[in-house]
């Protein structure tokens, strides 16, 4: 199963996006800032080019993630009702006779908007309304994907009480109960985004943003997958990829930074899990 995401800023990319899907084999494409024209054009376009694959639109009633895929739709649960927040969806994805778990797409606030405290306090809130939603469905197996508009170093992806993301996935899949705070116990999600910091493999992140004054990251990696580690069994290190070339479209420029004038200043993000 390959599950991908791009924040598409609104632009209409819609070809591009079926390359991506037919060359990356994507079954579930998570598009942020996606207009229903694009959506459109997309389903229209590959369901012509690829009718065996009859892509459609997920249906959500909350979050802003638009969640398009070639599985039945009868695989997804909503679980709208179980949180009220609009900058994520959840959907229960139950594959018969194979495994079952939650999906769950995120968009956080911009850092032009948020501050990194107020997207850490936010990270709590998300936190929480995973453990309801893995209650309610009896399914301890989680899949975060999506733009962050954090780092994975930040506060809200390492702290115990937001996502306890960890870098360490086989201390992670070995530790069930997590992280004990003050009496309180707090599950791991392990983050292999950790992996793509550094000029050793290219892309150096999934954005690049050189701000004014002394400090600057250059680049960042606000686009992530994370997951529970009991997906551990589903998932070998490597099977995450941020795509910088669909077909002959090269979506990076010079120095291999995003070609945000033609595509966006975010690259797409995959995974690919074992079935």
């Amino acid at each position: 199963m390959i599950i991908a995401f791009w924040n598409i800023q609104k632009k209409n990319l819609s070809s591009i996006l079926v390359d991506l899907a037919k060359n990356e084999q994507i079954e579930i494409l998570c598009l942020a800032e996606a207009t229903d024209q694009t959506v459109l054009d997309f389903l229209r376009i590959i369901n012509r080019m690829l009718p065996s694959r009859n892509f459609q639109e997920v249906p959500s009633k909350r979050g802003k993630i638009r969640i398009l895929t070639s599985y039945n739709l009868g695989l997804f649960l909503d679980c709208a009702t179980y949180y009220e927040s609009k900058r994520w969806t959840a959907h229960l994805i139950t594959l018969p006779n194979k495994f079952r778990f939650n999906l769950i797409t995120v968009h956080f606030f911009s850092k032009v908007n948020w501050s990194e405290i107020s997207l850490a306090l936010e990270c709590v809130n998300l936190s929480r309304d995973i453990i309801k939603i893995e209650n309610k469905n009896s399914c301890s197996e989680s899949l975060l994907i999506g733009d962050f508009n954090m780092n994975p170093f930040e506060h809200g992806m390492v702290a115990a009480n937001g996502l306890n993301a960890i870098q360490d996935l086989d201390y992670a899949a070995k530790s069930p109960m997590g992280r004990t705070i003050d009496g309180t116990k707090y599950n791991f999600f392990y983050n292999p985004m950790w992996n793509f910091f550094g000029d050793e493999s290219v892309p150096y992140g999934t954005h690049y943003f050189r701000p004014s004054g002394h400090v600057s990251h250059e680049w960042h990696v606000y686009d992530q997958i994370i997951l529970r580690p009991s997906l551990k069994r589903n998932y070998k290190k490597g099977d995450v990829k941020i795509v910088t070339k669909v077909g002959s479209e090269q979506l990076t420029k010079a120095y291999n930074r995003p070609d945000k004038k033609m595509y966006s200043d975010h690259l797409p993000v995959l995974i690919n899990l074992t079935v």
